[in-house]
């Protein structure tokens, strides 16, 4: 009767025991994949800030280099307009002297000896050895004067050579930093590849209020009553343990949320304090009527073919694209009630509901144009526009 008993229990303690190592192996495996799903996320999330933060270095970098080549370009130029004029005062130098010697061998033609037996006499003799002498002087300085010019023009050539040599260093650096920019930029686009019906929805709503706004203060009124925006998600694989641990070939993906940076700043209180978004020079102001003839509610700045664009502060993306007579722009909120408007790209690196820190790309001017292409910033406080320019830090650039 006991071996009938024990022959009972035995498979269901067995049953019981497999029943509890495989709930406790799933336990285990459950939290062992969660521990990976964070480890996972937590280096996603540093490796998207390491990029961030390499995108900003890279962009002043970048601008810097640019604020180089434009330095050098002006003073090559500059160089090149005085070798022209030195080229100028040479050839005059040149016909002055020719003129004095010519005259000195008309004078040459009535030798002293002849003059003194001839009429008028001694007064007419003494005044062409005075007229002769003054004319060898002024050949004498006229000479030394043409060898200072060529000496000048020779230290002139050498200089535009040497800035030539420069400026041909400077911009194989610069190409080799725009690689640089372009590959990160290439990386940080795979933070913005998936979608969603909710996002979708929400730039439904955008493009909605974009046709039917009349003027960007309509604009930015419509976007303050819209709720956030969604944010942007990038896509992880996490690896699946099967288990005896071993991963397969086949990896769970993990939707991971890229919120506002920790870092992230509201708007300064003090003028003077955020950057230029390229570097260059302006060429419109607030307030003053521009060359079309409107009269402008920010400023133009004159930069480079395919200058990068940055953020001039912290902000977020409200709007990217084609809006009425500014054509391609871009909306950055920054909070406090202030906004920043950006047209005039060559294209556009930046997403709506995308965050952004100071400093972080936005895009690039157009790549080629007959003039140097023009970037518009616009500065909008409670959805009225004021001067941007005192709000500039035009010593720190990018």
């Amino acid at each position: 009767m006991l071996a009938t008993a024990h022959n009972i229990i035995k498979p269901r303690f067995l049953t019981v025991t497999a029943v509890l190592v495989f709930f406790f192996t799933g336990l285990f495996l459950t939290f062992i994949s969660k521990a990976v799903s964070q480890d996972t996320i937590s280096a996603t999330l540093q490796e998207i800030e390491k990029i961030r933060q390499e995108l900003i270095g890279v962009s002043k970098e970048t601008q810097q280099q640019q604020d180089i080549l434009n330095k050098l370009e002006n003073q090559l130029t500059q160089l090149e307009q005085s070798e022209a004029e030195k080229i100028a005062a040479l050839a005059n130098q040149q016909q002055d002297i020719s003129e004095l010697l010519l005259i000195l061998i008309r004078l040459s033609s009535s030798p002293p000896e002849a003059l003194a037996f001839s009429q008028p006499s001694v007064v007419h003799t003494i005044r062409t050895a005075i007229l002769v002498e003054a004319t060898i002087q002024q050949l004498h300085q006229r000479s030394q004067k043409l060898q200072a010019e060529l000496a000048d023009l020779n230290q002139i050539r050498s200089n535009i050579a040497e800035r030539r040599l420069q400026f041909s260093r400077s911009a194989e650096h610069f190409n080799s930093i725009e690689q640089k920019l372009a590959l990160l930029l290439k990386q940080r686009q795979q933070w913005t590849n998936l979608s969603s019906t909710e996002r979708q929805n929400f730039l439904n709503r955008i493009n909605q209020i974009t046709q039917d706004a009349h003027d960007l203060r309509e604009l930015l009124i419509k976007f303050s009553e819209l709720p956030p925006a969604p944010d942007l998600t990038v896509s992880i694989d996490i690896p699946v343990t099967q288990p005896d641990t071993t991963p397969t070939s086949t990896p769970n993906q993990l939707t991971v949320r890229l919120e506002r940076p920790k870092d992230f700043q509201n708007f300064p209180t003090h003028p003077g304090t955020i950057k230029p978004p390229v570097q260059g020079t302006i060429v419109g102001f607030y307030n003053r009527t521009y060359e079309t003839g409107e009269i402008l509610r920010g400023i133009f700045i004159e930069t480079n073919k395919s200058a990068p664009i940055i953020a001039p502060f912290d902000g977020q993306v409200k709007y990217r694209g084609n809006f009425r007579s500014y054509g391609e722009i871009v909306i950055l909120e920054h909070g406090r009630g202030y906004y920043t408007v950006l047209g005039g790209f060559g294209k556009i690196e930046a997403e709506i509901g995308q965050w952004f820190l100071a400093g972080e790309p936005l895009g690039t001017m157009p790549p080629s144009a007959l003039k140097k292409p023009r970037l518009y910033l616009e500065l909008r406080q409670q959805n009225q526009p004021i001067d941007p320019l005192p709000w500039l830090n035009l010593q720190q650039g990018g």
